[in-house]
């Protein structure tokens, strides 16, 4: 078993949340924050310079979910509604 796998299963589903409704959510969710950070995936290296982008992209191919922790630094908050898309607070935009 990965280690990423050993990871998820050492986690409850309860400190796991679904943070988007589809790939498209996620997608414009990505462009409006990653896509203008200037920690976004490097297309040159092919890595990821963010760990919360790796964990979104994680779980766009995995189950969809994320930790609370990875969650919260993204600034989904629960319950919804909450907006289609939202600034990350970690975002610092390229100039």
């Amino acid at each position: 078993m990965s280690e990423a796998r050993s990871e998820r299963s050492k986690s409850s589903n309860s400190d796991r949340v679904r943070p988007f409704y589809c790939g498209t959510q996620f997608a414009d969710w990505t462009e409006r924050n990653c896509a203008r950070c200037k920690h976004g995936y490097d297309e040159q290296a092919e890595e990821f310079k963010c760990f919360l982008e790796k964990a979104l992209g994680e779980a766009l191919i995995g189950d969809g979910t994320i930790t609370l922790e990875v969650a919260r630094k993204i600034g989904w908050e629960k319950p919804p509604p909450f907006p289609y898309t939202w600034d990350c607070p970690e975002r610092e935009s390229v100039e």
